[in-house]
């Protein structure tokens, strides 16, 4: 019962957002009568303020994709798009109706960050170990990278009728991979030769 209330109050929250997409923030008795419960349930039982309420939709999603790196974890710092493009882009999909919410209401901003930290945790190792030979700011290019990956997935999952991810696939890591390898050619982010 317990669980099932969460989700009603963040499927609530949801609907507010994509109700006033402009609006940037719902008061807890808001909330309260979106889901039809009280706003003494939300906040004796489940979220103390809606800053926990947003922290745990992120979370939520959050924890799938670490599952998901988790349990590639071997293969993580050698193929890390080819595993995000094959596994993480899926869950992605599925999710496809909350992350529309994240990225076209006032959650955006909130969700932007916390993914982008995200992503750039699992780029560093990847990047460090395909570019070692190479004089890189790995954590510039992992920074580049992480908005890049916010900004494809966002274009992807806003449209009205996004392709699955099968189909999203190959132009995801056709276009992850140019960046990279233009920025590397490019010498874009390439350490500063001290003299």
């Amino acid at each position: 019962m317990g669980r099932e209330t969460r989700q009603q109050i963040i499927n609530a929250y949801f609907r507010l957002a994509l109700k006033s997409p402009e609006q940037s923030e719902f008061s807890l008795t808001e909330i309260a009568k979106e889901a039809q419960i009280s706003r003494q349930a939300i906040y004796q039982k489940h979220y103390r303020n809606v800053q926990e309420i947003k922290e745990d939709l992120s979370s939520q999603l959050l924890r799938h994709m670490e599952k998901v790196f988790g349990e590639q974890k071997h293969q993580a710092h050698h193929k890390f798009l080819e595993n995000f493009a094959e596994h993480v882009l899926p869950l992605l999909y599925q999710y496809r109706q909350d992350l529309r919410a994240f990225y076209t209401t006032s959650l955006s901003a909130h969700w932007q960050i916390k993914s982008e930290s995200f992503f750039q945790k699992w780029l560093r190792p990847y990047l460090k170990n395909k570019y070692k030979n190479k004089r890189l700011n790995i954590n510039k290019m992992a920074f580049a990278m992480s908005k890049m990956l916010s900004a494809l997935i966002a274009t992807w999952l806003t449209e009205d009728f996004p392709l699955p991810a099968s189909c999203f696939k190959q132009t995801f890591l056709n276009l992850l991979t140019n960046f990279s390898e233009t920025a590397v050619k490019e010498s874009f982010f390439r350490h500063p030769k001290i003299a």
